[in-house]
């Protein structure tokens, strides 16, 4: 596995904000768990394999991570849903980089607490060519280290916005992914995370693409 450093990517001041922003998460040991706010969140580490999680297609159908996975490279995007501007802004940017990531052999996957036919709806506003798979109940979230519980105010300022959470069974669901970018090269190892508490902020596509060639180019 390659360790992607600052200098190598050569973006010290992207790669700079990505170290303030992840560092204080990995201080500790990752456990499965949710966290109380989004500032507490325990990322994956670099150097880990990504859990098999069950998930569930744009068609509403049993998925697997490491089956969409299929043994390639891939960067792994968590995203609040498509209620979110912030998230629909970084869904565009993904899709018009996704030519230069199929080049170096690297798929693009987007994992969201949204039910499968919201997914659909996603994919048609953004044109989307990339998967979208719905983690309803958390579970991916969680294994990831990016699942966070939503404070009582913040569950008023959603409802007063008619935006409505719900797990597969249809159940009240208070918990949210923190945005987060996860790039594994093809035995699932991860090489390269980007994760922000702040959903206002999101990854250069510039930063993510320089990860992918330095991942890809052994």
């Amino acid at each position: 596995m390659r360790n992607l450093t600052a200098k190598q990517c050569g973006i010290g001041s992207w790669w700079s904000l990505f170290a303030l922003v992840v560092i204080g998460f990995w201080l500790n040991p990752v456990r499965a768990e949710i966290a109380d706010t989004p500032t507490q969140v325990k990322p994956v580490l670099i150097g880990h394999s990504v859990a098999d999680v069950a998930l569930r297609d744009e068609q509403g159908e049993p998925a697997s991570l490491a089956g969409a996975l299929g043994g390639k490279p891939a960067v792994i995007v968590f995203y609040r849903g498509g209620w979110c501007p912030f998230c629909n802004f970084q869904l565009g940017q993904l899709r018009d980089i996704q030519g230069d990531l199929t080049k170096l052999g690297v798929q693009l996957i987007a994992i969201t607490p949204d039910p499968p036919g919201a997914l659909r709806g996603v994919t048609r506003k953004h044109e989307l060519q990339y998967q979208l798979l719905s983690d309803s109940d958390m579970v991916a979230a969680e294994a990831f280290g990016v699942a966070y519980r939503l404070s009582a105010d913040q569950i008023a300022r959603y409802k007063k916005h008619d935006i409505f959470m719900s797990n597969t069974a249809g159940e009240p669901r208070f918990q949210l992914p923190v945005p987060a970018i996860f790039l594994v090269n093809k035995e699932g190892v991860v090489e390269f995370t980007y994760v922000n508490p702040d959903p206002k902020i999101r990854i250069q596509p510039e930063l993510l693409l320089t990860a992918a060639r330095l991942m890809t180019s052994d």
